[in-house]
This record gives structure tokens, C-alpha cells and sequence, in this order.
């Protein structure tokens, strides 16, 4: 009884040891694919491409627009993004601030900076927040199925 006791003391911390580091490899990798997401997303805005954007939301994907009403499905979200295209240049980029998994979800909250370039007029540039649930997909990929957005700029400025 006592050689089972030594072994099970050994064992223990071993399986516990082995779960931490598996746990924490697969927050690196969610981390990674989130970040690659993000890319994959500042590039195809940055490059106008609606088409490319509304593939990284889910086929019924939500996205909330600072005072909009929300607009769901790719081909609206498409839609959504040509118009905004329609304006003065603008160029985003994006800072994840957390993650947290829950099941087949992610949350993620982070910080976005647009900067626009009308024409005839002074750059400017804008901030804000956004909340993003990620989901995954059958193939392993994780889409955006809401997108929640606001500026950090105050009502009616």
C-alpha cells in the first residue's frame, strides 16, 4: 500500500504539470490564430476588400457599428464595409487586450485606431474599443460571429 502511495504522490503533480503546459500551449496557439484572424482582417480593410472581410464572419455573423443598428450575414456586413469604403481613404489597425475561451467561443475586447485621409482635407484619426465572439468552426477556423464597435470620441463631436 505504501509503493502505491509514492507512486500516486509522483503521478499526481506529473498529470497536473502536463495539463498546465497543454492548457497553456493551446492559449498560445488560440492566441496565435485570433492574432492571425486580426491580420488577415486589417489587411483586407486596409486594402478596401469587402469580400475578404465578410469571410472572416460567420454565414449569420452580426456587426454592431458606433450608433448603428446591426447588421448580420456576410453579404450585408460586404455591404456594410463597400459603403464605408465609399468615403475618404481609411486604414485600421488592432490591438487584442483579452482573450477568454469558454467552450466553442472566444471573447475578445481590444482597442482599434482608424486614420482617415479625406480628400482636400487634414488627416485625422480615431479610436475605440470592440468586443468580438469568435466561433469555431467545424474546419478548426474561428469566425467572428458578433463584431461590437465604439469610437472613444464623445457624442455629437
Amino acid at each position: 500500500m505504501t509503493h502505491i502511495f509514492k507512486v500516486w504522490k509522483i503521478f499526481i503533480p506529473l498529470v497536473a504539470l502536463i495539463t498546465t503546459t497543454s492548457a497553456q500551449a493551446d492559449d498560445a496557439n488560440l492566441a496565435a490564430h485570433i492574432q492571425l484572424q486580426n491580420d488577415k482582417f486589417m489587411s483586407a480593410f486596409n486594402s478596401q476588400d469587402s469580400a475578404a472581410l465578410a469571410k472572416l464572419y460567420t454565414t449569420d455573423g452580426v456587426f454592431i457599428g458606433n450608433n448603428a443598428s446591426p447588421v448580420r450575414g456576410q453579404m450585408e456586413i460586404a455591404r456594410l464595409m463597400s459603403a464605408i469604403f465609399s468615403g475618404p481613404s481609411v486604414q485600421i489597425s488592432l490591438v487584442t487586450n483579452s482573450l477568454d475561451q469558454n467552450r466553442g467561443t472566444v471573447s475578445e475586447i481590444g482597442t482599434w485606431e482608424m486614420e482617415f485621409n479625406p480628400d482636400n482635407a487634414e488627416k485625422f484619426s480615431q479610436t475605440g474599443n470592440y468586443v468580438v465572439v469568435w466561433e469555431k468552426q467545424k474546419s478548426g477556423e474561428w469566425l467572428m460571429a458578433i463584431d461590437m464597435v465604439n469610437s472613444n470620441v464623445p457624442a455629437g463631436q
